[in-house]
């Protein structure tokens, strides 16, 4: 086998990058079922943090987006609305 090697790299176009929502279970969600068991996990673990934990985490996640996306805010508010709902949370 002949292998070519190529002086090129190819690099990501930040301006191209989409936000694509965290989706784990699949419709209808059945709350027993066991893809919602691990969205309950996902959420406790989120709740568990303490408020700086959970800031800390955000500035994470928002440093790889914030420059590249405004509608970041908006996505983790619907997102967060769909599995409060899911989760029969308040």
């Amino acid at each position: 086998m002949q292998v070519r090697t190529y002086d090129l790299r190819l690099w990501a176009d930040p301006a191209r990058v989409v936000v694509r929502p965290f989706h784990i279970a699949p419709e209808p969600r059945d709350a027993n079922a066991p893809q919602m068991q691990r969205v309950k996990r996902i959420v406790d673990s989120v709740l568990a943090l303490s408020r700086a934990q959970c800031t800390e985490e955000l500035a994470i996640v928002d440093a790889d987006f914030e420059t590249r996306h405004w509608q970041t805010e908006v996505i983790y508010r619907d997102r967060f609305k769909h599995i409060a709902s899911d989760l029969g949370l308040d």
